[in-house]
């Protein structure tokens, strides 16, 4: 009876149907664990290739499984097929489509570096050594080649160019424990230190310079050097940061909750940047990234693995989302006009920050909030009938817009005075440093100079007696 039982058509029916399954799940399966640990995407392919090859050749006769065989061998037979077809494709991409190719090529060159040939038009390097130090290069080939990014411990190098200094440089960035571009802290803190949780997205991130210059770490010398204290002493004030790329005010809200708060701050500094509604809204966030043609960590991946073809059609395909889009939802925030979707992500974003101040107060902890601003909004404070044109000048619906750039920024003021949430703006500052110095504020988000001014800023924007002794005040 149970022999008869376990050979019913339905029992069969199930073997056939795990046996046609088994090759191609196993395969992904494979696939998705080598894709998540080697970058060689065509090796990958061959591998994938051999291990169904494999199972085509074992006799099934032999082992006494030639019936719930066959579908399993039909099924490798399939996916040998799917994978070659794959793999000449990508084969074939160069020849058939080489301008496409290049494009492909030259994408994958800013998202896994710079090639030793390339690398010798950066020749000033910032190794953040003793997080501090600068060097010279001398080899090329003697610097790291790490593309990890936000990888506790991991190193990381951004090209960047400062127009104001007007040199070409390589940062080595080497994350900390938490994973940030700062040194690392000791959870324990002694009496007399005041520490400062200054929480971000890319603009506290500040890979683009060297530690000792990013606003943070200047302000944290200021604060220092206007205390009078012996040179050997401890430090009076810290100030930490938690930057990372993208993050909207609910990402920092966690940042501060989860990580920040361990370190116990006396003071939480949280940045506002000008995209931060469309972050904190994801398909505000989808529709800014496909303006702006970001290329997303899935296309990144595709790319990093050397499967160019897949990412062109990828690419592709975003180009033509991207033509159906009449202007960026980030543009769309300084409409003079209210925007229910746009307002509603505002709403959002202004939210997280009265939660966030208010965690702080509930803990004895100081909140303030500093809006730093863009460079679009910088360009209409130095000169607002040119910059108005300009974005006219986009055409379409940009000409039909009533602008006001300076929406943004009052939006944040008058949200903070109603809910008595000290506020900072950095625009002002910013368009008079500019002005007065004829030095770029911003390149790839501040140069050197505008972190310097940032710097300033935040440390006139503190009160005199921020450690609660005075100690600050006689030397302001």
């Amino acid at each position: 009876m149970r022999g008869a039982k376990s050979r019913s058509p339905l029992f069969m029916w199930a073997v056939t149907v795990f046996a046609a399954l088994a090759p191609p799940l196993l395969t992904l399966a494979l696939f998705l664990v080598l894709y998540n640990n080697f970058t060689q995407g065509r090796l990958i392919f061959l591998a994938l290739i051999a291990l169904n090859s494999v199972a085509l050749a074992l006799p099934g006769k032999r082992l006494g499984l030639a019936g719930s065989f066959a579908p399993a061998k039909v099924a490798c037979a399939y996916t040998v097929a799917f994978v070659f077809a794959a793999l000449g494709v990508e084969m074939l991409f160069p020849w058939a489509l080489p301008a496409r190719y290049a494009q492909m090529r030259d994408l994958s060159k800013a998202i896994t570096g710079v090639s030793d040939t390339d690398r010798e038009l950066f020749p000033v390097v910032f190794t953040n050594a003793d997080r501090q130090e600068r060097s010279l290069s001398t080899k090329p080939g003697d610097r790291p080649r790490s593309v990890a990014w936000h990888e506790p411990g991991k190193d990381f190098e951004y090209f960047g160019y400062d127009p104001n200094e007007r040199i070409r440089y390589v940062n080595i960035i080497r994350w900390n424990s938490q994973g940030y571009f700062d040194r690392d802290y000791t959870r324990d803190k002694s009496p007399h230190l005041f520490r400062i949780a200054l929480i971000g997205d890319s603009y506290v991130e500040s890979i683009q310079a060297p530690l000792n210059r990013t606003f943070h770490k200047l302000l944290e010398t200021g604060l220092n050097e206007a205390v009078k204290q012996p040179a050997s002493a401890s430090p009076r004030f810290e100030v930490m940061a938690l930057g990372n790329s993208g993050a909207g005010q609910v990402a920092l809200l966690n940042a501060l909750k989860t990580e920040a708060i361990k370190y116990s701050p006396d003071l939480v500094i949280f940045t506002l940047a000008h995209n931060d509604s469309c972050d904190d809204d994801p398909e505000l966030n989808r529709e800014r990234n496909l303006s702006l043609g970001e290329a997303t960590p899935f296309l990144r991946n595709l790319v990093r693995h050397g499967y160019f073809a897949l990412s062109f059609a990828l690419f592709r395909y975003r180009e033509l989302q991207r033509n159906r889009l009449g202007i960026s939802p980030e543009l769309l925030q300084w409409s003079a006009s209210d925007i229910p979707r746009i307002e509603a992500a505002w709403q959002r974003t202004l939210a997280a920050v009265k939660d966030a101040r208010d965690f702080c107060r509930t803990r004895g902890i100081g909140f303030r909030l500093v809006y730093l601003g863009s460079e679009l909004e910088l360009k209409y404070a130095l000169d607002p009938e040119k910059t108005l044109a300009e974005l006219r000048s986009m055409g379409g619906p940009h000409r039909q817009t009533d602008w006001d750039l300076t929406r943004s920024v009052n939006r944040v003021r008058d949200f903070c005075e109603k809910n008595d949430i000290p506020f900072t703006s950095l625009l002002d500052p910013l368009a008079r440093a500019q002005k007065e110095t004829g030095k770029f504020i911003f390149g790839d988000h501040f140069t050197f100079f505008g972190h310097e001014v940032v710097a300033k800023t935040l440390n006139s924007a503190l009160p005199p007696d921020l450690d609660g002794g005075g100690s600050r005040g006689s030397s302001r």
